[in-house]
This record gives C-alpha cells, sequence and structure tokens, in this order.
C-alpha cells in the first residue's frame, strides 16, 4: 500500500504542478499587451464667397456707380447729390463648399472723400440674420446708402456732390454646431 499511496501522491503532485502552470500560462496571456492602431481622414471643400452685388433701387438724383466685389469683399460706390439721395444694393453670398459655414464678423471700411451725412444701412435682411449657410446655402442681404434729409448744419456737405465707397469684409468660419 505504501507503493500505491506514493503514486498517488506522485500523480496528485503532477496535477497540482499542471494545475498551476496553467494558471501562470493563463495569467500571462491575459497580461499581454494590446495594440490598436487606425488612421482617419476627413475631407472637405471650403468656398465660401460673395457671388454678386446689384443695385435694386435709387432715389433722387442719386447714382449707383459700379460695385465690385472679391470673394469675401463688397465694395459699394455711390453718388449722392442732395438730401434724400439713396441707393441700394443687394449682395448675394454662396456656400460652393461642402462644409457648413458661420459668419464670424462684418467689417464696414469708407474709403474717398468721408462725409458724416452719408449714412449706411442694412435692409430688413442684413448678414447677420444669413449668419449660419450650409453647403449649397444662399443668403442675399440689403445695403443701402443715404444721404438724409435731416443732414443739415455741420453734417451738410459743402460740395453740391458726395462720392464715397464702403467697403465690406465678411468673415465666415467653420459652423461646428451644425
Amino acid at each position: 500500500m505504501s507503493g500505491e499511496r506514493k503514486s498517488r501522491n506522485v500523480i496528485i503532485g503532477m496535477l497540482c504542478a499542471i494545475i498551476l502552470m496553467m494558471g501562470v500560462g493563463f495569467a500571462a496571456s491575459l497580461s499581454s499587451i494590446l495594440k490598436i492602431n487606425g488612421n482617419a481622414e476627413i475631407t472637405g471643400t471650403w468656398n465660401v464667397k460673395i457671388t454678386g452685388i446689384t443695385s435694386t433701387d435709387t432715389t433722387g438724383k442719386a447714382s449707383a456707380g459700379s460695385p465690385s466685389f472679391t470673394a469675401t469683399t463688397a465694395t459699394f460706390n455711390t453718388t449722392l447729390v442732395e438730401p434724400g439721395d439713396s441707393a441700394t444694393y443687394q449682395v448675394t453670398v454662396r456656400n460652393d463648399g461642402n462644409i457648413p459655414a458661420l459668419l464670424d464678423d462684418v467689417q464696414e471700411v469708407l474709403t474717398g472723400a468721408s462725409n458724416d451725412a452719408i449714412v449706411y444701412s442694412y435692409g430688413e435682411s442684413n448678414p447677420e440674420d444669413g449668419a449660419k449657410l450650409g453647403a449649397g446655402q444662399t443668403h442675399t442681404f440689403e445695403v443701402t446708402v443715404t444721404y438724409p434729409d435731416t443732414a443739415v448744419g455741420e453734417n451738410a456737405p459743402t460740395e453740391g456732390e458726395l462720392t464715397n465707397n464702403l467697403t465690406l469684409t465678411l468673415t465666415y468660419v467653420q459652423d461646428t454646431t451644425a
């Protein structure tokens, strides 16, 4: 019996050693480093631009001149003769890209002979109304140049004709809320 007992103890010892080795091997496989690599590419087209300016209305002796534009600027060349004169322009901005845009800033710069009597205003639809431009969308707004009837005294021009240039610069950024 003592031979049997020794055999049994050897077998039990070997089984314990095998279980221990299996546990170590399983633990080693769980501690492996998992490394995941990947690449992503985002492509888009940014193409927000002014596509046109047209003179839509003049009153009195005003003349609209020849407005001009680039992708981000609109320049209005207006001649006003007497109080009550005005000229209205329609500006069209289009997003021909596939990235949604948001109007971030409108800067107004007067060039040429400046006179406080000349007033620039936006119509019912101003640039800020169309602040968001999705892909393929268009926004149109009006700019009116006026020599107000109230321009008298110090504000009245000394010459019989006023010519002034206004340049609007529109700055669009990517609309990240779209």
